[in-house]
């Protein structure tokens, strides 16, 4: 109602209220009688306040220039305009005074509004898994991972359910709004960045990770026990899978069942393909195999309960993950180093697929370092030809937990996975860590259902055990 021409500021006011719809409605429809019929009207029909709005814009100069009229009939005298508007403004104000517009209650997210069937469809979640969730990440109700210059506060439970909706799905902000009954868009990028990095500072430790994004060499990935039981596990299923293939391992160079015996995981390389980045980046980034498209390499190790126990998220496309791996040095080297390397000499192994065929490393075993008689002893352990396709057999079943595991985590994580990071203007690591994270969580929540571990006969621990495991 801005193109209102009045002087009086009160009076100004008043009229952008409903309560001098009334007023206007009433001398509309009855003729400019009484205020006393004004009143009498208002008090049978409340409904004469609604729907005017745009009446009083375009009527409010009439409306006045009638009740000046209105006035001299009964007798008084004008002094000027300003007196009319003073004049309509203390006699509205008495009518007004009879009609208040109810206020709207403020909604608010509440996770019990939601039935389990919309959870699982906008945070992959039920409402018993998130609540389960929210009180294994000890959340705190304090916005303790809040900025403390940002207006915004928020309870575990949306905070919890906006960072599941975003890693999930690649909506756009907007679709958030009728969800969480927030209109601002950046508010929601606020809680997410806070949360985000509330995590990575809070759980790297779980991936191996630091804030940065590159693993603490100096720590273990598993205690010896852990390992043990680990070799143990993947020996088990090796013996199946020689029983149902009827292989005889005893027929192979002894080192290669000494390598597959003393397996304890998995070396896995992906990538995340991302928005393609500017042109001062966009060779940095760029596929080593496929040039059309921008990608964030993986290196991952992948446990048999099917949790991964490293990650390094960080390398651009053009990077060869495993020649930084075989560099010296490298964090998972002195990981491995400082973990696989058994009492009585001997090493646990990793297994990994062709990638690894070069792979330097004592603690790597692949199909391709089984070179057919050959002595390359830089290239690892051999068998003779014949004997090569049996063994692919059984390392082709053998690693078939990865590729479920990254299959399912690109059917999940829509948003790392849909080419929608954007490098510089996203921290895209940590929106990775937090999508593992949260694909290891699931795999806790859910045990012993995924046919990660139902595959090893293995069962992964509960939420609250992988989620309170200290920083060693």
């Amino acid at each position: 109602m801005s193109n209102i021409n009045v002087e009086n500021e009160e009076l100004e006011n008043l009229v952008l209220q409903r309560n001098l719809e009334n007023w206007i409605k009433y001398l509309t429809d009855k003729q400019l009688e009484s205020l006393e019929g004004l009143e009498h009207a208002m008090n049978e029909n409340d409904k004469l306040a609604k729907d005017i709005t745009e009446f009083v814009e375009k009527e409010y100069e009439n409306i006045k220039e009638e009740y000046a009229n209105h006035l001299r009939l009964n007798g008084q005298m004008l002094a000027d305009e300003e007196y009319v508007d003073n004049k309509l403004y203390r006699e509205l104000g008495m009518v007004s005074q009879r009609y208040v517009e109810p206020e709207k209650p403020k909604m608010v997210f509440n996770l019990d509004d939601l039935s389990d069937e919309r959870c699982i469809e906008l945070f992959y979640f039920n409402k018993a898994e998130i609540k389960r969730l929210i009180s294994a990440l000890r959340i705190p109700e304090s916005p303790m991972i809040v900025h403390p210059h940002k207006c915004y506060r928020t309870k575990p439970d949306e905070l919890i359910c906006i960072i599941l909706m975003r890693i999930v799905s690649n909506y756009d902000f907007k679709a958030f709004c009728p969800v969480f009954h927030r209109k601002s868009l950046s508010t929601f990028s606020d809680i997410i960045n806070d949360t985000f990095d509330y995590l990575v500072k809070r759980y790297s430790h779980l991936l191996h990770v630091d804030g940065v994004g590159y693993s603490n060499g100096d720590k273990k990935l598993f205690s010896s026990e852990k390992l043990r039981f680990y070799n143990q596990t993947v020996a088990k299923k090796l013996d199946q899978l020689q029983s149902e293939l009827k292989l005889d391992f005893n027929v192979m160079d002894s080192d290669i069942a000494y390598s597959l015996q003393n397996c304890v995981g998995f070396i896995e390389k992906s990538s995340i393909e991302i928005r393609r980045p500017n042109s001062l980046v966009e060779t940095e980034y760029q596929d080593r195999e496929d040039p059309t498209r921008a990608c964030i390499n993986i290196h991952a190790v992948v446990m048999p309960d099917g949790l991964i126990s490293y990650l390094n998220c960080k390398l651009p496309g053009s990077y060869d993950v495993v020649e930084e791996f075989n560099k010296e040095g490298s964090e998972l080297s002195r990981l491995l180093e400082n973990s696989f390397v058994r009492d009585d000499g001997g090493v646990y192994t990793l297994f990994g697929d062709r990638n690894y065929n070069v792979s330097k490393s004592k603690f790597v075993v692949s199909p391709g370092k089984i070179v057919a008689n050959q002595n390359i002893p830089e290239l690892g352990l051999q068998i003779p030809k014949e004997k090569l396709q049996k063994l692919s057999a059984v390392t082709k079943r053998l690693r078939t937990v990865n590729k479920w595991y990254f299959h399912n985590f690109h059917e999940t994580f829509k948003y790392c996975t849909s080419t929608t990071l954007r490098i510089r203007a996203q921290n895209v690591t940590d929106i990775i860590f937090c999508s593992f994270l949260f694909a290891n969580i699931r795999s806790c929540l859910r045990c012993p259902s995924p046919r990660k571990s139902k595959y090893f006969g293995i069962t992964p621990p509960s939420v609250e055990e992988y989620l309170s495991v200290p920083d060693t």
